[in-house]
């Protein structure tokens, strides 16, 4: 009878043994190791693709590596996985993959990383090691797993693994790997880059050729119109349309500089006599029907016109001296213009006690009918408009090949290589971590090297069982190219959704080592899970899992119940992994910036260009000051803009001269008087601006005397006679003997050092050859006081005619 009781008490020890033994076995004893998984995952298929990347590396792309693995003509094993699975060189991984599958072959892991490990067992792959470091060196961060391992198989099977290795190694290699191959990929961040840049050089390059095109133009207009060689042909034309010949035109065309319309400002008698305003009569300088001319000085030409200062002749800005200016003398300028020159500020077509006035500049006609303004030729608007538009058409077109060029540059639509996850590729592992939990409440990736060991697994599943809530634990680590995109709530819903069970879900993430709780519908207070403690929500760096898992346990054991049942906020949806990866268009985002900036960038490289050539011109003496010592600028042809512009430059110069108080007497009267009769010439309205009919004969002698008038100022003996030849070149230091035309003794000229040395050809100037035809002719040939000069008069003589010529005493 002790026998058998004894046997049947065996008997049921054995029973609870053997139950002990299969309720055990969930708890770690039958759990696969990561190398045993994996090894089973590859004996089913020689390419395993983790489930947890499915942004990064889709499942479905397998078919791709394998394709890959047969042109290395050897058995290859493929394992990709999370950087943080993979373990990397040294880790021993593939080691223990091949030491539970058993075959022989190349053995490669991956990550998202790119190239993990590769080993080789049992075959011969001569340069796979060199392959290896090869792809790792000239591949960039950016390039994907496909893509390495692609890499890879190109330089193994190239030959030349060994020379790539050690180009890669001495090109990319060294420390803190100072050389980055160029990425492969268009990111969202290079692409707002793109098209800022594209922004930026669609409007800043087309904007800085405009401008500066249109600068080197007008330098080139002011350089053909100021140079004596641009000047000198006999076929060239002033910019008012003037043919180059002598008193010659083309095709009808009328020089505005040279001509004046009805509504111009004092009106000509009979024999062309100047009018004096108030009927204050002069006598004719000549019997009617005698030529046009100056103004010859006789006992007979006396004027009754009131008297003006010196502040009016010399009106024009730049500094000149204002009303109330006196002489050397102390009195006010003896040179005064006469009524004609008052009425000369008569609107065109305004009338004055009945009687319509114009005045008529030296070397100008008059005709009737003619409503051209004198010297409006010399303001080309409607050739600057012509001018510019094909400019701003050029522009315009190339912003456009810009544009286009950029689209074909920038042309990625989409980032990485064009692995697009499936559907069955975004939910594979929520069903295999919603298949575990189902089975055991506590789930560890067998992806993932396990943090729990057997004892505390066991130690896990005793608490779980004992929970008073349903409590799910997973140990599974998460990342942003999981299907929730690194998002633990959103993975928490997705496991509820899955397995429609309330319970508490703890999230464990081995990598970063937080805790998770989310609660679905269990009576636990939402307070007392805000706030435990610190160490069970974030790792502190120290703690080990198990532990701090076995500690959240035993705190949610404790927990208060709640009357309603926990509903968590619907967390945000996980981005579209299609949309995540399309690129936003060129021109959008930052292109708009882009082109603020380049037009900024435009204006500021115009004016550094501006800047540069002005500091050149000025190294080079190109804007030597007036009076610089250096030889006057005196282009045998003239322009129209030319004369305007040298002579308001002359006579500001002449005017600054004047400022000192301590100069000779006859330097003063002399350089005055020059003032006063250039200031007659071109500022008849006393406005302090040239006159815009002012002539191009009168321009010419304006420059003439404020020239003559600089020279006086330091010399008044050298400033007596002008080079008859020129009388831009200024005052004459020379004489040479001149044969008359109809024969004859010869006459002493005065001529300057330059045309002493070699005889310079005679000023030719805008004008009219007395029959209606528009060209260039001598200026000997044309009206006005200028002409005396060619027959060697004195600088007093031209002075003197100026002022008759105005009826100015």
């Amino acid at each position: 009878m002790l026998r058998a009781g004894l046997v049947l008490v065996t008997g049921w020890l054995a029973v609870l043994l053997a139950a002990g033994a299969v309720q055990a076995a969930p708890m770690g004893s039958d759990i696969p190791t990561q190398a045993a998984y994996l090894a089973q995952k590859l004996r089913d298929n020689p390419v395993y693709i983790s489930d947890q990347l499915p942004r990064a590396v889709p499942r479905s792309t397998a078919p791709a590596f394998a394709r890959e693995a047969r042109r290395l003509g050897v058995p290859t094993y493929v394992v990709v996985l999370p950087y943080t699975s993979a373990g990397g060189l040294g880790s021993g991984l593939l080691a223990q993959v091949h030491d539970r599958l058993g075959r022989k072959g190349l053995y490669v892991s991956l990550s998202e990383l790119g190239l993990g490990d590769v080993q080789t067992y049992g075959v011969s792959v001569p340069g796979a090691a060199d392959a290896s470091t090869a792809t790792m060196y000239e591949m960039p961060h950016d390039a994907t797993a496909r893509e390495s391992f692609q890499h890879f198989v190109d330089v193994l099977t190239s030959g030349q693994a060994h020379q790539r290795a050690e180009k890669g190694r001495d090109e990319y290699g060294g420390a803190y790997n100072r050389n980055e191959p160029p990425k492969l990929h268009t990111d969202p961040v290079d692409r707002e880059n793109q098209s800022f840049l594209t922004g930026a050089v669609v409007v800043g390059v087309p904007l800085a050729a405009l401008l500066i095109t249109s600068y080197a133009m007008r330098r080139r207009r002011i350089r053909r119109a100021d140079s004596p060689a641009a000047s000198n042909g006999s076929g060239s034309s002033d910019s008012s349309g003037g043919s180059g010949g002598s008193g010659g035109s083309r095709g009808g065309k009328k020089n505005a500089a040279g001509s004046t319309s009805a509504g111009a400002k004092v009106s000509f008698a009979k024999g062309d006599e100047p009018k004096k305003a108030g009927g204050v009569k002069s006598s004719p300088p000549h019997a009617a029907g005698a030529e046009t001319g100056p103004p010859k000085t006789t006992g007979s030409t006396k004027t009754t016109s009131a008297k003006t200062s010196s502040a009016q002749t010399g009106g024009i800005k730049d500094g000149r001296s204002k009303a109330g200016s006196t002489h050397p003398s102390g009195t006010k300028s003896s040179g005064t213009k006469s009524g004609a020159a008052k009425t000369g500020s008569t609107k065109p077509g305004s009338t004055k006690h009945g009687t319509h006035k114009t005045t008529n500049r030296p070397g100008s006609t008059s005709r009737p009918g003619s409503n051209s303004r004198p010297g409006s030729a010399s303001r080309p608007t409607s050739s600057s408009r012509e001018q510019s538009f094909p400019l701003l058409l050029g522009a315009l077109v190339l912003a456009g090949l810009l544009a286009f060029a950029a689209s074909l540059v920038f042309h990625d639509t989409t980032s990485g290589d064009g692995s697009v996850p499936t559907a069955a590729d975004m939910r594979a592992r929520i069903d295999r971590v919603a298949d575990g939990l189902r089975r055991d409440p506590l789930y560890v990736d067998p992806e993932s090297p396990s943090p729990l060991d057997a004892t505390q697994r066991s130690q896990l599943h005793g608490q779980l069982s004992a929970l008073h809530v349903t409590a799910l634990v997973t140990a599974l680590p998460t990342s942003m190219d999981d299907e929730s995109g690194g998002n633990a709530d959103l993975l928490a819903k997705s496991l509820h959704d899955r397995l429609h069970r309330e319970s508490l879900f703890v999230l464990a993430n081995p990598t970063s080592g937080s805790l998770d709780v989310i609660n679905y519908g269990t009576h636990v207070d939402a307070g007392y899970l805000f706030n435990r403690p610190h160490d069970l929500q974030y790792s502190d760096g120290g703690s080990a899992l198990g532990p701090r898992l076995s500690k959240l346990l035993t705190y949610l054991d404790k927990a208060p119940a709640s009357k309603t049942a926990g509903s968590p906020n619907a967390p945000s949806p996980a981005s579209d992994p299609v949309a995540a990866q399309k690129l936003p268009g060129l021109f959008t985002g930052d292109f708009g910036p882009g082109l603020f900036s380049g037009s900024l960038a435009a204006l500021l490289l115009f004016g550094v260009v501006v800047a540069v050539w002005a500091i050149v011109r000025w190294l080079a003496g190109l804007r030597r000051p007036a009076g610089a010592g250096a030889a006057p600028e005196a282009p045998v042809e003239p322009r129209p803009a030319w004369l305007r512009r040298t002579a308001r430059l002359e006579v500001a110069a002449l005017t600054t001269a004047l400022e000192p108080t301590a100069m000779a007497e006859e330097s003063r009267r002399r350089a005055w008087e020059c003032l006063d009769a250039a200031a007659l010439l071109i500022d008849g309205d006393s406005d302090g601006l040239i006159d815009a009919d002012a002539t191009p004969v009168g321009l010419a002698c304006a420059i003439t005397l404020a020239r003559v008038g600089r020279t006086a100022v330091q010399d008044p003996a050298a400033a007596e006679y002008v080079c008859y030849r020129n009388p831009l070149h200024g005052a004459a230091t020379e004489r040479e003997q001149k044969r008359p035309a109809g024969g004859g003794k010869p006459v002493s000229m005065p001529v300057c050092a330059a045309c002493r040395e070699t005889p310079g050809a005679v000023l030719r100037l805008p004008g009219s050859d007395g029959h209606g035809r528009r060209g260039h002719a001598a200026y000997p040939t044309l009206p006005g006081p200028l002409a005396t000069l060619a027959d060697g008069a004195r600088i007093d003589q031209l002075t003197r005619d100026v002022r008759e010529y105005f009826g100015v005493q």
